[in-house]
């Protein structure tokens, strides 16, 4: 299975668990990102019981907002992005790597 899924999440600047993170310049915990995108592929059929989580790599604090993904899907892995809504042909600002073992990893 090769897919390619895009778009768009709204981290909402409303949610409480800004209030303590961080007070006055609010950031999205990378936890919440990284359950975005498992969240995602989960909802598409593509985890089975066994996935790892690798070189996630965050090039700066996200801040709420809109944000673009993208997902690169595969029957080994999914490469997970996270692009600026306002920068066209931008890098990605979030960067990492779903891996999927069908079979359980060793």
């Amino acid at each position: 299975m090769n897919k390619t899924i895009n778009g768009f999440w709204e981290f909402d600047r409303k949610d409480l668990i800004y209030a303590g993170h961080f007070p006055g310049k609010p950031v999205v915990p990378g936890s919440l990102i990284m359950g975005q995108f498992i969240k995602e592929a989960n909802e598409l059929g593509c985890l089975k019981k066994r996935y790892r989580i690798r070189k996630f790599k965050f090039k700066k604090f996200i801040e709420p907002g809109i944000y673009q993904f993208n997902m690169e899907i595969n029957y080994e892995s999914i490469a997970c992005k996270l692009f600026n809504r306002s920068e066209t042909d931008a890098k990605p600002v979030v960067a990492g790597i779903i891996e999927i073992n069908n079979n359980g990893f060793v």
